[in-house]
């Protein structure tokens, strides 16, 4: 029997790597050269980063998720202690 797993889950990729019987391959597509994505898999053990920093720039330029305001942008409504929007 053959079974397929996907998984982004960091925990249960690496639990089953550490645990899988010796027919078992895990495989990852890691960053080619520069951080470009050649979506190219290879055997490996899994990693605790999806590499996806490079989308968050490419989106939000090269600001960290903690630069962001605190509170909410202009044009976004809000909920008030009376349930309404403000």
């Amino acid at each position: 029997m053959k079974v397929v797993l996907v998984t982004h889950l960091f925990d249960l990729a690496d639990r089953l790597f550490t645990a899988a019987p010796a027919p078992a391959v895990f495989l990852r597509a890691d960053p080619g050269p520069g951080g470009r994505r050649t979506f190219t898999l290879g055997p490996g053990r899994p990693l605790t980063t999806s590499h996806g920093e490079d989308v968050y720039d490419r989106v939000f330029g090269d600001a960290s998720p903690h630069d962001a305001p605190a509170t909410p942008t202009a044009g976004v409504a809000t909920t008030g202690a009376t349930g309404g929007a403000s």
